[in-house]
């Protein structure tokens, strides 16, 4: 794997490859840039799908109380993004609810996959071990062509 992502990097250096990948609220941030330009592949973790559903989770009266000034709102961007998406989240993530990744991943056009992992938030990537590198194995091999990152 860190071949893989080693080989990746050169290949981003070279000009030859760039792809962007956010988590949780960069995961809006990168579908926002994906929707702009044209990256090889987008991969979202553990995102949501607007900011003012993500505030409904957490303070539902508050939400409706106080106007957001900023919305990032990613199920929108997502319409636009023309790359390979990879979508991973945990359905027992207790800051961003599952939901709102597959919403986000609902408005993703083809081709897209998502991957539902173990464990929370913050800690999910290490207790989904070896499904995660697995899962980010296998988009790479599918968006660089199978054997070409060794």
């Amino acid at each position: 794997m860190l071949a893989k992502l080693t080989s990746l990097l050169f290949m981003a250096l070279l000009g030859l490859l760039l792809g962007l990948l956010g988590r949780s609220f960069g995961g809006a941030v990168a579908t926002w840039l994906a929707a702009r330009t044209s990256p090889a592949a987008l991969i979202v973790e553990s995102s949501f799908d607007r900011m003012q559903s993500l505030a409904k989770v957490h303070d539902p009266l508050l939400s409706r109380l106080v106007p957001l000034r900023v919305t990032f709102p990613a199920v929108e961007q997502m319409t636009s993004a023309q790359a390979p998406l990879l979508i991973l989240h945990r359905p027992d993530d207790e800051i961003v609810p599952v939901q709102l990744g597959r919403r986000l991943y609902g408005a993703a056009p083809e081709p897209k996959r998502f991957v539902e992992l173990r464990g929370g938030h913050n800690e999910g990537f290490l207790r989904s071990q070896p499904q995660y590198q697995q899962a980010l194995g296998a988009f790479l091999d599918q968006i660089t062509g199978p054997g070409r990152l060794q």
